[in-house]
């Protein structure tokens, strides 16, 4: 199992004239921490930050959602000569919706994850490489809690199914949010 937090530091622009709780468009910077516990080759925690940016478009019940992010992972093992670097691409496309009055909103939102992953092991001076790419499901639920007229909070948990066959594989993604509204 990986557990995955980000922050997501969020811009909204609204580029419609429709009414503030029915926002047309969204943008979203995201810059994010990630952080694993492995046990190959030996046992170790790794700790990598990613960034991207997530967009919806549609009204706050039933919006569509694009999020990509972008994140390198360095490990580096002395002692027995190996070294890793990971380049994790990340695609995702759904739906969303947003439920409840302006200072409370549960939020929802499933889709399909596109996976690039380059990856390049390096042992004794000899590296290999290779490159993946996988599509998974996703589905996730949040709540979200106005402050105040521009502020927000919002958290998050996103599941993200690996293999539809051995669910353990399933990942799952905690997000923290801080949102500023204009």
């Amino acid at each position: 199992m990986r557990l995955l937090f980000y922050m997501s530091l969020v811009s909204l622009l609204s580029l419609s004239g429709i009414a503030r709780a029915e926002r047309l468009i969204t943008v979203e910077p995201v810059v994010g921490y990630e952080q694993t516990q492995e046990a190959w080759p030996s046992a170790h925690s790794h700790d990598y930050l990613f960034y991207g940016a997530r967009a919806t478009a549609g009204l706050r019940l039933l919006s569509a959602e694009a999020e990509y992010l972008h994140g390198v992972d360095e490990e580096s093992f002395p002692l027995q000569s190996q070294s890793y670097q990971k380049t994790l691409d990340n695609l995702k496309v759904g739906v969303r919706s947003r439920l409840g009055p302006g200072f409370f909103t549960v939020n929802l939102r499933a889709g399909v994850q596109a996976e690039q992953d380059k990856s390049s092991q390096t042992v004794a001076g000899v590296t290999v490489s290779s490159t993946s790419l996988a599509y998974h499901a996703y589905g996730g639920a949040g709540v979200g809690i106005r402050l105040a007229r521009v502020l927000y909070l919002e958290a998050e948990l996103v599941a993200i199914l690996v293999n539809t066959q051995d669910l353990s594989q399933t990942q799952y993604q905690l997000t923290g949010g801080l949102g500023f509204g204009f």
